[in-house]
């Protein structure tokens, strides 16, 4: 419960219209991605894991502390 690490879980980038998906990711044990290749702007996350409820985030790249944590139910 509460902030566990999901571990293989897909991560989309999409672009600020929230219709384009730009790259794809999996989560690795510790629950951690990377996109790389991004120009700075605005985008979505968006996070998907088998039993869990799908998360999104608006971010900011570069963010101001290097990475994101999305919440999942």
């Amino acid at each position: 419960a509460g902030n566990q690490a999901v571990a293989a879980a897909w991560v989309g980038l999409e672009a600020a219209d929230g219709a384009t998906l730009l790259q794809v990711a999996e989560t690795d044990a510790q629950g951690r991605f990377t996109f790389s290749h991004m120009r700075g702007g605005h985008y979505w996350l968006r996070v998907r894991a088998a039993g869990r409820s799908e998360g999104h985030l608006p971010i900011g790249v570069p963010g101001p502390a290097g990475g994101y944590d999305v919440q999942l139910a």
